[in-house]
């Protein structure tokens, strides 16, 4: 059984997003990066998203 679903360009930037703000929020668990709160990482994805 094959898989031919191929994500929309939209959908595609908000995996990568989704992506990116996990791997933040790993980094700020370990200390490397300083604390955000949710607003703001939240603002941050919706400005990626619009951006590009």
């Amino acid at each position: 059984m094959s898989n031919n679903y191929s994500p929309t360009p939209q959908e595609a930037k908000f995996k990568q997003s989704i992506i990116k703000a996990l791997k933040e929020v790993e980094l700020i668990r370990k200390g490397k990066l300083p604390k955000k709160t949710a607003r703001e990482m939240l603002k941050e994805v919706k400005e990626e998203l619009h951006s590009k």
